[in-house]
């Protein structure tokens, strides 16, 4: 079950927008953008045109080649360094995800904001994860946590990772219940990812009484997409079981229209 990024719905970012300057962005994007201003805007747009049509057909040699193209024109944007991280994922080529991720660390953009950078590690250490680089998935979701303190989302799936990782020397069921307590304090009980989360910590921690009562609260809120999924895990608890969970490939619909 995928904790890191949950469902992914990659809508790639226009890649004519990434690549325009910012004297054709405050033209803005209606009747302006209908015909090209200058070769380079023509070229851009041609490569978006494209770009589409590869994603829809799943033309992964032309999605990198139009890649390469795209960079070329703009090497420092970061919607184009995410749009080669999302397709490695949707890929499963792991290998290339993390890489992508980290050349999206060097930007500018990521390194003048803290909230990007902590969903830049986040994500890589899901990468990291789904290859079985369990060790640097977990120093990854602690450095997400430590350039930005209110990324929720990391110190959940920090606690997720602690609480079922199939590498024992990664667990940490205290230190999974210490974050998913704080987390579900924060939230005031109500969420029910973040209560799935605190019963695996529990369970972890050896504690399966109370695994089983937060596992019902978390399965009375789910959504209907998570019942299932929710119901098994407390049957786990119930059989005085822990969980032991490898990530699986992110669910990702890409978006023809973006």
């Amino acid at each position: 079950m995928p904790r890191t990024c949950g469902v992914w719905l990659i809508g790639l970012l226009i890649f004519a927008a990434a690549r325009t300057d910012a004297a054709e962005q405050s033209r803005g994007w209606g009747s302006s953008w209908t015909v090209p201003h200058s070769a380079e805007e023509k070229e851009s747009r041609d490569l978006d045109q494209q770009m589409h049509a590869a994603l829809r057909a799943q033309d992964w040699p032309k999605v990198t080649r139009l890649l390469e193209e795209s960079e070329k024109l703009s090497p420092n944007s970061l919607p184009l360094a995410y749009a080669t991280a999302v397709i490695a994922m949707k890929r499963q080529h792991y290998a290339d995800a993390v890489s992508a991720f980290s050349h999206m660390l060097t930007l500018p953009a990521a390194r003048k904001s803290a909230r990007i950078t902590s969903q830049i590690y986040s994500e890589r250490a899901y990468a990291e994860s789904l290859g079985g680089a369990y060790a640097n998935s977990r120093a990854d979701f602690e450095r997400a946590i430590a350039a930005d303190r209110t990324n929720d989302q990391a110190q959940n799936n920090y606690a997720w990772l602690l609480a079922t990782c199939p590498q024992t020397q990664v667990r940490d069921g205290q230190r999974a219940l210490s974050f998913a307590r704080a987390l579900n304090g924060k939230l005031d009980g109500r969420n029910p990812g973040v209560l799935d989360t605190l019963a695996a910590a529990q369970a972890e921690a050896g504690d399966l009484a109370s695994a089983i009562k937060t596992q019902q609260r978390a399965l009375s809120a789910a959504p209907k997409d998570k019942l299932a999924t929710y119901q098994h895990h407390l049957v786990s608890y119930q059989h005085g079981q822990p969980l032991r969970e490898a990530p699986t490939a992110p669910a990702i619909k890409i978006n023809p229209d973006f």
